[in-house]
């Protein structure tokens, strides 16, 4: 209770300041406005400003108000203080004070006005410089942001052999250019908000007019706007926002970091959302089958693509499920193995102390943890540490006679599998275990009875209001086109209907027909 109250007291004083600053106007005199910047940046010795008087008069005093970290000082000298230094246009007093700076004087691409001192920080933090005018009751803040950035490159986690090496980066305004000059129309929709009390992280809602359903993006907004927190770093901090299912491990929203990809799907009819300061893109809705899907698919012939598909799936059922039904056949249900199998299954369970449930998990665990390891140290060291780790353990837990040969099998299936679905590693990491959990206890009953949980689970499921598996039922060919297998494109005539106001693709023609 204590701490709740000195939280209460914390907030409401942070409340009444953000109610101080709205109220907080710009005044006629810089010094008073000079006073209330350094009392509201104190101690930030980044906040810089800058004493300008015209040469031609002397009356013509203005101040500079930036933050040395973040603005390109050339453009600062060229497009603010030389104009404003040289001119020899009055500027005058009161009202038309403003608007003679900005259409006569300034030589700056984006300018604005601001009255009130909340304006003036918001701007000073992102960037901006705000120049105050003697005499003038409103300031000006002038777009002079000048980030440092990666490059544009491959994203490591999304490499392909054929297509565009393209990815995003820190950047938003980057990220934008380059889904805008990959779909040149007006129909590109582009919305900005602002979320997060103390960070003002900058989010974009990215969708083609025509095509998205209205529906999805109003509750995507609604959403969006009802969000309350201090910061947004990640695009994570707003999945789990903003997401239907709160608790599942499965993926209910899209996330990469290939424009290529992102404007694919939105020409199917989703929504991409961008944050700044994250070179990863969310999309939504997310359909389940999406998991199975590669941006390669579409670069490549589409008999490659649809049975490079079908493994993935195939390597997911085998990873989720190979361990459990290991266990509840070795354990319970021997009537099922052909005798030489089994035969040969005794022999070597005969000298292994643990039994197969015991084996499993702790294979599994060894596995995971080498993974780990792999992942968190250095990429050279991590694939030696990897391989080796899992030959060095491997033989010797067979030669030591702890682990049965089988498993070592079984697991390895299982690893490798895995890594053919990255997007359902979180599922896998949860599921796997309770379906061995259930398969030691009840064997192939308790092994059904985890299928059918996850089964249950998925149907549950929803992205943004759409069904997660909702395309899964469908045996319709335009509507398993682009799921199951990847059609040729002519065969590509309409969007998925969950996800679209407009059913009907473009037409495609072939052979000049």
């Amino acid at each position: 209770m204590k701490e709740e109250k000195k939280q209460q007291k914390i907030d409401k004083k942070v409340d009444e300041f953000n109610r101080k600053l709205d109220q907080l106007k710009v005044s006629p005199s810089i010094e008073e406005n000079l006073e209330i910047i350094d009392d509201l940046f104190k101690d930030n010795q980044i906040i810089k400003y800058r004493r300008i008087v015209n040469e031609n008069d002397s009356s013509m005093e203005f101040v500079i108000v930036f933050c040395e970290a973040l603005v390109d000082h050339i453009l600062i000298n060229d497009s603010l203080i030389k104009p404003l230094i040289l001119t020899h246009i009055k500027v005058g007093k009161g009202d038309d004070c403003v608007k003679t700076v900005m259409e006569r004087i300034l030589h700056a691409g984006e300018i604005e006005k601001a009255d009130n001192f909340r304006k003036i920080v918001d701007a000073v933090c992102y960037g901006d410089s705000v120049i105050f005018i003697s005499g003038c009751q409103e300031a000006l803040y002038v777009d002079t942001k000048k980030f440092s950035s990666r490059t544009t490159e491959e994203p490591p986690a999304e490499m392909v052999l054929s297509g565009p090496r393209e990815g995003f980066n820190e950047n938003i305004m980057n990220n934008m250019a380059q889904l805008q000059k990959r779909i040149r129309s007006n129909d590109f929709k582009c919305r900005i908000m602002t979320i997060g009390e103390r960070t003002k992280t900058i989010c974009m809602v990215c969708y083609i007019n025509s095509l998205v359903n209205k529906n999805v993006l109003d509750r995507l907004f609604k959403r969006l706007e009802s969000i309350q927190m201090d910061g947004i770093l990640d695009p994570n901090y707003l999945i789990e926002m903003i997401k239907d299912n709160s608790f599942t491990p499965f993926r209910v929203l899209g996330i990469t970091e290939r424009p290529d990809s992102v404007v694919g799907k939105l020409l199917e009819g989703r929504i991409a959302l961008l944050i700044d300061g994250s070179p990863v893109a969310v999309t939504m809705p997310y359909l389940f089958m999406e998991n199975f899907q590669s941006p390669e698919d579409y670069y490549v012939n589409y008999y490659y693509a649809s049975i490079s598909r079908l493994l993935r799936l195939t390597g997911f059922i085998l990873t989720l499920f190979a361990p459990a039904l290991y266990i509840s056949i070795v354990a319970f249900h021997h009537e099922l193995l052909p005798v030489p199998l089994l035969i040969h299954f005794a022999i070597e369970r005969s000298s292994v102390p643990f039994p197969a449930a015991v084996e499993a998990f702790l294979m599994i665990g060894i596995y995971e943890l080498i993974r780990e390891t792999g992942i968190r140290v250095p990429s050279n060291i991590g694939q030696a540490l990897s391989i080796v780790g899992a030959l060095v353990i491997g033989q010797a837990a067979v030669d030591a006679k702890l682990i049965a040969a089988p498993m070592v099998i079984v697991v390895a299936i299982t690893a490798l599998t895995g890594l053919l679905v990255p997007k359902l590693s979180g599922a896998i990491l949860v599921f796997r275990p309770l379906m061995m959990l259930l398969a030691s206890f009840l064997g192939l009953y308790g092994f059904l009875l985890g299928a059918s949980f996850i089964l249950a689970h998925l149907l549950t499921l929803r992205s943004m209001g759409v069904i997660h598996v909702s395309a899964i039922t469908k045996l319709k060919f335009q509507e398993v086109k682009d799921l199951y297998i990847r059609a040729p494109w002519w065969k590509m005539r309409t969007r998925p209907m969950e996800l679209t106001q407009n059913k009907v693709r473009m037409k495609v023609k072939r052979n000049g027909k």
